[in-house]
């Protein structure tokens, strides 16, 4: 019974996948990835349909979360709020994410997210050097790595479906800048 219930499992999960090479079955000429368009048109014949996408590109960076949270708020908003008559201080915790240029690329304050910001005695932009951040604040009481993707352009791509025969599903090539980048059968 398990074999039974296995084998349909398996057969599904294999119709998805990507491949890294295909036989075209009125040749039986292979066809793999890193193959020129006309390669592969001389190959497989013309396909039964193509489609033009655009595709975003994405880059993975490293960054930093600086956090400051100390129980002391900072001295110009204490001075300010002492001023106005207020008998509690505000406590403010602070966290500024530094890219991997060094730069600062956003300031949180006390949950709201800002573009600058007057705190440690000092202005801080985002876009300043992170060592403007430290020369204002000192050093961080936790700093933490972490990754974010982020935009970096997109790539024309063209998408051809062939169907070889009734019996078998679909494949689709993608080819980016006339070269064939992915087979999916």
């Amino acid at each position: 019974m398990r074999v039974a219930l296995t084998l349909p499992i398996l057969f599904c999960s294999l119709l998805t996948q990507s491949a890294y090479a295909l036989m075209c079955t009125k040749t039986y000429a292979q066809v793999q990835t890193g193959m020129t368009v006309a390669q592969v048109q001389a190959a497989c014949g013309k396909p039964k349909s193509v489609q033009k996408k655009r595709r975003q590109l994405f880059e993975t960076q490293t960054i930093q979360y600086w956090s400051y949270s100390s129980n002391e708020p900072d001295k110009r908003t204490a001075t300010a709020m002492r001023d106005l008559g207020y008998v509690s201080e505000p406590k403010q915790s602070k966290q500024f994410t530094i890219d991997q240029n060094g730069k600062v690329s956003s300031i949180s304050v006390g949950g709201g997210v800002l573009d600058s910001t007057a705190v440690c005695g000092g202005l801080i932009r985002v876009g300043d050097p992170g060592n403007v951040v430290a020369s204002y604040c000192g050093q961080p009481d936790a700093r933490t790595r972490g990754t974010k993707r982020v935009p970096r352009g997109s790539v024309e791509s063209e998408v051809w479906t062939y169907q070889f025969d009734q019996f078998r599903p679909p494949v689709v090539l993608t080819f980016e800048k006339g070269v064939l980048v992915n087979i999916n059968e």
